[in-house]
């Protein structure tokens, strides 16, 4: 091969345009200064661009990167927080809502946020919040719908009050919570001084 110069001035390499020759490098190869399609210039070796090991500045592999990491784009938005919230209460124990949620057999069965989105769309406002239509049914399609406090209110389960549990339900209902050691009959024990 040795020093028999290929004009490759005004041809296109993937994403680069070559603007002209820039000289050569230590090695004694051909550089071309460059323009990327998104703007950028730099110099790049001739040989690399004939044999496509550069393709782009760098961009090309950011776009390939964020585009395989990315599914739906909505991470952070109101309508995640909401589908993330609601699969983490059925899901999680150690999510501080998971005992009426999870805790009472409430299962979370959308397959993906996406799906979960299909269904619900977007928040009409900051003023509403996810609500499950039965309220002691899944969370699943046909189930959820974005509704005010005041609907959410009216679709509540009872509450129970102390006095409406069984001495059974209450201990039963302590446990659960992991309440229970705070209530024993026994004492906790301390240190005696010597």
């Amino acid at each position: 091969m040795g020093n028999r110069l290929i004009n490759i001035e005004g041809r296109r390499f993937h994403r680069w345009l070559v603007l002209r020759r820039e000289g050569r490098s230590r090695n004694k190869e051909t550089l071309w200064l460059c323009r990327c399609d998104c703007g950028t210039t730099k110099v790049v070796n001739g040989s690399t661009l004939r044999r496509l090991q550069s393709k782009s500045c760098g961009c090309l592999s950011r776009e390939v990167a964020i585009k395989r990491n990315t599914t739906h784009g909505m991470s952070g938005t109101p309508e995640y927080n909401a589908y993330v919230g609601a699969r983490d209460r059925c899901r999680n124990p150690r999510t501080r809502d998971w005992i009426d949620y999870g805790g009472r057999g409430i299962e979370f069965r959308f397959t993906s946020f996406e799906q979960f989105f299909a269904e619900v769309g977007l928040k009409p406002g900051p003023e509403y919040s996810l609500d499950r239509i039965n309220n002691n049914g899944h969370y699943e399609p046909g189930n959820v719908r974005w509704a005010l406090l005041k609907t959410q209110n009216k679709n509540r389960r009872p509450r129970k009050t102390l006095t409406s549990f069984t001495d059974e339900e209450l201990l039963e209902e302590l446990e659960k919570r992991g309440l229970l050691p705070l209530f024993s009959k026994e004492a906790p024990k301390t240190e005696q001084p010597k």
